[in-house]
């Protein structure tokens, strides 16, 4: 199967133990040219800037309508890029109001998923668990996700995530 080409790959960001933003470079490192389509259950705004940088040529998340992704998948095919309206909106939003960089653009893949997963409730533990990784890892992540944010408690980091929206389903 990995001999095969293809013009599209739908990748979704939360994989058992890793981001799919961090298989971006490693499919075309691999010389993969599919154009790869992010699909995942985070809002746009928090990770779309970084799944374009990374190398995807469209991100949708999976709340999207089906149409929606069929027409993603169609531009896609055909060479062409693709942004939600909503997310087109919010990149016009965010350059004509003069913001340079959202807030939390700083946080890596890791970082922003454990943030996320902190302001929807969760433990440390569930978090490792969900995560596929160790409770100690996921204490190094809040300590690094409170120095990078300037914040003291695992409360304000659960403020932080609900303020910046990074979840659509809050």
């Amino acid at each position: 199967m990995m001999n095969q080409e293809y013009d599209v790959v739908l990748l979704d960001i939360s994989l058992p133990g890793r981001s799919g933003l961090d298989l971006i470079p490693q499919i075309r490192k691999i010389g993969r040219k599919a154009a790869i389509l992010i699909l995942s259950m985070y809002s746009e705004e928090s990770y779309a800037i970084q799944a374009i940088k990374s190398g995807a040529a469209g991100y949708l998340t999976k709340s999207s309508a089906p149409d929606e992704l069929l027409s993603a998948i169609n531009k896609l095919s055909k060479g062409e890029k693709y942004i939600s309206s909503s997310l087109a909106e919010k990149f016009a939003e965010s350059f004509f109001s003069g913001d340079k960089k959202p807030h939390g653009d700083t946080l890596s893949v890791r970082e922003r998923e454990v943030l996320d997963l902190f302001a929807m409730g969760n433990t440390a533990a569930q978090i490792a668990k969900e995560l596929s990784l160790s409770p100690k890892t996921i204490s190094t992540y809040r300590e690094r996700l409170l120095s990078k944010l300037k914040l003291k408690t695992t409360a304000d980091l659960i403020r932080f995530g609900i303020l910046e929206g990074l979840r659509m389903n809050l």
